[in-house]
């Protein structure tokens, strides 16, 4: 493990913890509540957050094993509405994000050092490291934190 990857894992790890802890004592009608017309309820922010994450798992995965990697956007509004986040029970949800993130955590342990280098491709965005994507995960995750209302205690 290096520097980069064993704090990247540690903020993951505490983000899982301060989300668990924040949303877990919700009532499942209270995740429900959309805050307005077109917006997502907290249900469907995590969700979007599952979606983020078993989309960017193997990406982080097959990033490591080539130098140049290629991979698809998706439709973040699509997927949640699709999945049906919005009727999924609550605990479940919430059990099925953090366990995805402890995994994405373990892995990045993992990650040589060599690899953070690799040049990801996601859809026609600009090319970025997997050292960089790695950060973008971290940052969409914080932005998400504060729209569930949840202050980030890693800044």
């Amino acid at each position: 493990m290096n520097e980069m990857t064993e704090r990247v894992a540690n903020e993951l790890s505490r983000i899982i913890q301060q989300v668990v802890a924040y949303l877990q004592p919700l009532p499942g009608v209270a995740a429900a509540v959309r805050p307005g017309p077109g917006k997502w309820s907290k249900q469907e922010i995590v969700g979007h957050l599952v979606d983020s994450a078993l989309n960017n798992l193997p990406r982080f995965v097959r990033a490591q094993a080539v130098t140049s990697f290629y991979a698809p956007v998706y439709d973040q509004d699509s997927w949640v509405r699709l999945q049906g986040y919005q009727q999924a029970e609550w605990p479940a949800l919430l059990g099925l994000w953090a366990g995805l993130n402890g995994q994405i955590a373990h892995m990045v342990r993992l990650i040589p050092a060599a690899a953070l280098a690799h040049v990801c491709h996601i859809g026609d965005r600009e090319p970025v490291t997997l050292g960089s994507l790695l950060e973008d995960y971290v940052a969409h995750l914080r932005h998400h934190m504060r729209q569930l209302g949840i202050e980030d205690q890693v800044f």
